[in-house]
């Protein structure tokens, strides 16, 4: 569950990054989407997360895949 969290996080972090640096505002505007596709990920599997594993942290890497 970790591992996909983290996943979803590095996704986001890419599609932000990705978006900053583009200037055509329909592709922007859909790499920004993507990226908040990727938190609503992120918040679904740590609810996920929080009600198979009450009061358990969720550990990341900084350093996100």
């Amino acid at each position: 569950m970790e591992m996909a969290i983290t996943s979803e996080i590095g996704a986001r972090e890419f599609y932000e990054s990705l978006a900053s640096n583009i200037e055509i505002k329909p592709l922007k505007e859909k790499i920004s989407w993507l990226a908040e596709e990727e938190r609503k990920h992120e918040e679904l599997l740590r609810r996920i997360h929080s009600e198979m594993f009450p009061g358990e942290e969720i550990k990341t890497p900084k350093e996100h895949i």
